[in-house]
């Protein structure tokens, strides 16, 4: 088991754990109280270390997850915790930050917002200069939408057969087609 757990953590080197399956994955190592008595132990805290030595990675939403993380743990140490908040108030200094410039789209924006509202509360850490700042992005990138998509800016002597309309896809819509996808290939 111990095995398993050290690979897992040496595929996360250079790419970003699922901070919120690993701590899901966590609660039910807990549950299993004979399995912690058998090895069990180790593994679970093989795997938070590992999760610790990649919080440096996480977003809005993962410390939402890893912070929750730290009221639940098993043999939460005061280094784990020490260490958790210096790399949470690092994130806070520069990482929200560099999560706003990671986001390309108005969705993503949007959902780190609600990240930052929810870590607000939880933390009682105020965020609002920077959820003030995504919401002037999403503004900015809202009014650079093309005039055609209001049916704007159409030069005069065209004609289309077909009504001008603007299809947004999300990422959930994108999720969603390659699951079917995934699905179809995995039945077929």
């Amino acid at each position: 088991m111990t095995q398993a757990s050290e690979r897992q953590i040496a595929h996360w080197n250079g790419r970003v754990p699922d901070f919120g399956a690993m701590r899901r994955l966590l609660r039910k190592i807990l549950a299993q109280k004979w399995s912690l008595m058998h090895g069990g132990h180790v593994l679970y805290r093989t795997l938070l270390d590992g999760i610790l030595a990649h919080v440096q990675f996480a977003n809005a939403a993962d410390w939402l997850e890893l912070l929750a993380l730290q009221d639940e743990a098993l043999d939460w140490t005061t280094n784990d915790k020490s260490n958790l908040a210096i790399e949470f108030k690092t994130y806070c200094e520069s990482g929200i930050a560099e999560d706003g410039r990671n986001c390309s789209t108005v969705d993503e924006m949007n959902d780190l917002i609600g990240s930052l509202t929810d870590l607000a509360k939880g933390t009682g850490i105020n965020f609002s200069y920077d959820i003030g700042l995504l919401s002037e992005s999403i503004a900015e990138l809202e009014e650079e939408r093309p005039a055609l998509a209001e049916g704007g800016d159409i030069p005069s002597g065209t004609s289309f057969s077909v009504p001008l309309s603007v299809v947004v896809v999300t990422d959930d819509d994108v999720r969603q087609m390659f699951s079917t996808l995934k699905d179809e290939l995995t039945e077929g």
